[in-house]
């Protein structure tokens, strides 16, 4: 039996019990490792766990993100204390527990049956009905038509104006009237 565990707080499966049942664990994101950690925040062999007498000691194997205990990063080994928190990464929140086992806890024998009694179950919801509509409705084209047909006669009207006015000046020899400064050759 395990005398500890690492309880998942935060992460992608919190609550999630990890019993530390050998001398020697690592916890990174390869599958290889002992607690398997799918995070991509995590190095393959993020950190190693080792057993000794007085209980765990926790070593990072020089993850890029790090390993914290109490939201301190560590360097070398520490010696883990029931409780504490471990940070692998970014996104992922370990608790260091030791487990206690009740000698006095009742225990089932083969014998025994409990009484299982059905749990009544709602009736299942029946979807909202939704009104029925247009799925899409097109744009009236009549008002962009208009609009294009009111900008095409602006267009010709002010091109009329130009070409006119460039005519009355030809014809009624002003051009040296209007653009004296212009023209070089103008009196």
């Amino acid at each position: 039996m395990a005398e500890y565990q690492l309880v998942m707080r935060k992460g992608p499966a919190p609550g999630k019990n990890f019993e530390l049942t050998q001398k020697e664990l690592t916890i990174g994101r390869d599958i290889n490792n002992e607690i398997a950690i799918n995070d991509p925040e995590i190095s393959r062999r993020h950190c190693r766990l080792v057993q000794q007498a007085e209980g765990y000691t926790l070593e990072d194997l020089g993850s890029t993100n790090g390993t914290f205990v109490n939201e301190k990063r560590i360097s070398g080994t520490h010696t883990l204390r029931h409780g504490e928190s471990v940070r692998v990464g970014e996104n992922v929140i370990l608790i260091f527990e030791k487990i206690e086992y009740d000698a006095d806890a009742t225990l089932a024998s083969r014998g025994a049956r409990a009484q299982v009694q059905a749990i009544p179950q709602a009736p299942p919801k029946q979807p909202k009905k939704r009104k029925a509509g247009p799925a899409f409705t097109m744009p009236d084209l009549r008002d962009n038509r208009t609009l294009l047909i009111g900008c095409g006669a602006l267009l010709v009207v002010g091109i009329c104006v130009v070409v006119g006015g460039l005519w009355y000046i030809d014809a009624n020899f002003l051009w040296c009237d209007v653009f004296g400064g212009m023209i070089a050759n103008c009196p």
